[in-house]
């Protein structure tokens, strides 16, 4: 599996009849009289600044609220109806050598009966690519989500709580074309996660790690190239420290004029440095890529036989 930190979530699973209605709001921000045909950075874009706001809007009817199991021998399960509300807003800015774009969305729940469940779930993200040369791009990223707390209640009988939780991914990564056929990426990546209630056995962790990739062309079709990783886990409040190691090879193939493959396998070590143990093992990714004029579609494989971590 592929190492990752994950926030936990709260799931609402509607067991009976749904029904939602939506009204959305869209208002575009000025756009140039006459836009260019391409930009710089070859996305097809408009340039220009976009503003775009929205809500979604829904009721939903949930027939069992704890997602216990039915039984004819005890009563029906617990039900409740609830709205939900989806705010969102989205801001882009593209120019010849710029794009930048971020956004808000967030998720509410009201809980007719079990108030104890309400929840305002809250995502922000935020990117920028700049060109800096012909040879040099930087590219940005970050993503925040916050979930809440959720008192303990009982539902079913069954003691039932939630913990809310914070987790914030950024990246920061250098593209070099070092040579006519030679190119260079190195990639730094921070995930963060915490968790609000001490009480609790979950005590979050981070996660900071560098990849470097040197690939070179063969053909117009075709390139290859090597890569390695470092990644660096300090959890359980810096008493529990990791550290992975991944290097391997590469192939990127075009498959289309606007569809394209990559490859990539290699060996992984880990190192538990708090206990003293280390593990080894291969890994394996696939993926498959196609840019059309408003969106990017894509297909990823991946699979690591060395062990992993989560929350």
């Amino acid at each position: 599996m592929k190492t990752d930190v994950t926030a936990l979530r709260h799931r609402v699973s509607t067991a009976g009849m749904l029904f939602a209605a939506a009204a959305v709001v869209l208002l575009a921000g000025p756009r140039p009289a006459a836009a260019q045909d391409s930009t710089e950075l070859g996305t097809g874009r408009t340039p220009g600044l976009t503003f775009t706001p929205g809500i979604s809007l829904g009721g939903v009817f949930d027939s069992n609220v704890a997602l216990a199991a039915v039984s004819p021998t005890r009563d029906q399960a617990q039900s409740d109806r609830l709205l939900l509300a989806e705010p969102f807003a989205q801001l882009d800015f593209v120019s010849r050598r710029t794009e930048f774009s971020t956004g808000y969305q967030g998720y509410i729940r009201r809980y007719m009966e079990f108030g104890q469940l309400n929840g305002f779930d809250q995502h922000a993200h935020a990117s920028l690519r700049r060109l800096v040369s012909k040879r040099v791009t930087l590219l940005l990223s970050d993503d925040y989500a916050r979930v809440p707390t959720t008192d303990e209640l009982e539902l079913n009988g069954v003691p039932f709580s939630r913990t809310g939780a914070r987790r914030n991914g950024f990246s920061g990564q250098v593209q070099t074309r070092l040579t006519k056929f030679t190119d260079l990426s190195v990639r730094y990546q921070n995930t963060w996660v915490r968790f609000d209630r001490s009480a609790t056995l979950l005590t979050g962790g981070d996660i900071n790690g560098i990849t470097t990739r040197l690939t070179r062309r063969l053909r117009p079709r075709l390139a290859v190239g090597g890569e390695y990783e470092v990644r660096l886990a300090s959890l359980d409040e810096g008493t529990r420290q990791l550290t992975f190691h991944d290097a391997g090879a590469t192939a990127e193939v075009t498959v289309g004029p606007r569809t394209s493959a990559s490859l990539g396998a290699g060996y992984s070590f880990l190192d538990d440095r708090s206990r003293r143990e280390t593990r080894t093992g291969p890994y394996l990714r696939a993926e498959l890529t196609r840019d059309t004029e408003h969106a990017v579609i894509g297909a990823a494989f991946e699979r690591r036989f060395a062990p992993s971590f989560g929350f």
